[in-house]
């Protein structure tokens, strides 16, 4: 260890350059190790491989105010854990590569500023610590730094935990810091954070600009400034956000500005889905309350007329006759109520296979029965027409012959069982059997639900008409 650092002496250490006083015309006036090293104005201590210290020369305990008694033998970690913290990535490079190294960085716990290099051999690694500490205005400073150091690192663990993604943005609009909460819903870390701005980071195609014009309004004028506003993730997520942003100041200067975002994307996905759903309520009481309600008068007209004792055939043949017009009218208004909850215009039948072998009626009522498989073998004589009215015997027949293609109409309220429950076995089976809704519900709710099945392509209302089953059978019947 002794050569190691006469071989350095010799090769110009800056070390030795820095203390003219102890070298004079290139000769060492010492020869013992320990003498020249407390001779010296920097600070100088050695560290073995087991991180214990070994030396530690008469500037470094004037430093740290502690004698040599207090550190020799100890561990670096335990002894001097505020130097050990800075310098750790020196200690692993000689540890896990034998390699020196160098750093200049601010010491708060010290209140300096330090230069050290660092010099290993095989067992033991010299660090020489420079005091670099400008003046007394620079220890000041220093001091002050220590004290926001500390604090800061508080704030910034109580900022971190919060729900709230927050920003922190300087006076040309830049990122400087951001919390866990902002790289989490924006999926920018802070590294590709830093040094951007809002816009090229988050603002996209649907984020409003006269959003963006009133927020730069704002901090023009130095003002606070809540907003609601679109932003995207770096996957192109869209989020809606309640934007709030704060002016920082510093003695009156502004500094930047703080940004803090609530993520409000469910909120204003469920306002959406209110304000739609109001809509359509809207549309189909006016149609129910005005036209349905008119054309049902004029039938109960009908047959109240009908029972009339008096009637004769002929003028009972009349009356049915005058039904005609109010049912017919009647069904293009259900038709136009079905128009109105059909929200997704591409949730129509695309997928059943063209060569449909069989067609199922799961309906418990028998009239709807009857007249339905009337008007369908008319329209395809050659597919046969099974009906089932109840729901286990249905899922029975598909249970034992799951690869018939099968186009499968199904009401929703039926007894002991609804077409619910049918749609969650069915899915189960893994058939090849694709389901058209045919019901009376008219809720918006239904009509959504329906949606979540991946074998039900068509959401209708009853009653079937030829018109409605002539498309089916054009698209999908080979007849």
């Amino acid at each position: 260890m002794q050569s190691n650092l006469s071989d350095k002496m010799q090769n110009n250490d800056p070390l030795i350059e820095k203390d003219k006083n102890i070298i004079a015309t290139g000769n060492i006036p010492f020869t013992n190790r320990e003498q020249i090293l407390n001779n010296i104005t920097d600070s100088f201590l050695t560290i073995n491989k087991y991180l214990e210290i070994v030396f530690v020369n008469t500037p470094l305990t004037l430093l740290i105010s502690k004698p040599a008694s207090e550190l020799i033998g100890k561990q670096i970690p335990e002894a001097l854990p505020d130097l050990y913290k800075k310098i750790n990535t020196l200690i692993s490079d000689f540890i896990v590569d034998q390699k020196g190294g160098q750093l200049e960085d601010i010491f708060p716990y010290y209140e300096k500023w330090f230069k050290i290099n660092s010099y290993p051999s095989d067992n033991y690694l010299d660090l020489i610590i420079k005091d670099t500490t400008p003046d007394e205005k620079f220890q000041s400073l220093l001091s002050e730094l220590k004290h926001a150091l500390k604090e800061n690192s508080r704030l910034e663990g109580i900022i971190n935990k919060s729900p709230l993604a927050v920003v922190l943005i300087d006076t040309n609009n830049r990122i400087v810091w951001a919390n866990a909460a902002f790289t989490k819903i924006s999926n920018y870390s802070i590294d590709e954070s830093l040094g951007k701005s809002l816009s090229e980071l988050v603002y996209g195609d649907e984020t409003n600009p006269q959003t963006l014009k009133m927020i730069q309004e704002a901090v023009q004028k130095r003002e606070s400034i809540r907003v609601e506003v679109v932003n995207y993730s770096k996957t192109g997520r869209k989020y809606w956000l309640d934007l709030r942003m704060e002016p920082v100041f510093n003695n009156n200067e502004l500094s930047g500005y703080l940004a803090f975002k609530n993520d409000i994307t469910q909120k204003k996905s469920d306002e959406l889905a209110i304000k739609e759903r109001n809509e359509t309520i809207s549309k189909v009481s006016f149609i129910t309350s005005h036209e349905l309600r008119h054309e049902f008068s004029k039938i109960m007209m009908l047959i109240n007329e009908s029972e009339n004792p008096e009637n004769s055939y002929n003028e009972i043949k009349i009356l049915f006759d005058l039904l005609k017009e109010p049912a017919n009218h009647i069904n293009s208004i259900i038709s136009k109520i079905n128009d109105n909850l059909k929200h997704d215009p591409t949730h129509l039948i695309h997928l059943i296979n063209p060569s449909v072998e069989e067609i199922c009626l799961i309906e418990d009522d028998k009239l709807t029965n009857y007249i339905n498989s009337k008007m369908i073998k008319k329209i395809t004589p050659s597919i046969p027409v099974k009906i089932y009215e109840n729901i286990d015997i249905a899922l029975e027949t598909i249970r034992v012959q799951p690869t018939i293609r099968r186009l499968i109409l199904l009401d929703l309220n039926m007894p002991r069982k609804s077409g619910w429950e049918f749609l969650d076995a069915c899915t189960s089976l893994n058939s090849a059997s694709h389901v058209v809704m045919l019901t009376s519900s008219i809720d918006p709710r239904d009509v959504e639900k329906s949606k979540k099945y991946k074998i039900v392509e068509d959401y209708i209302c009853k009653p079937l008409t030829i018109g409605v089953f002539q498309e089916f059978a054009k698209k999908y019947c080979s007849s």
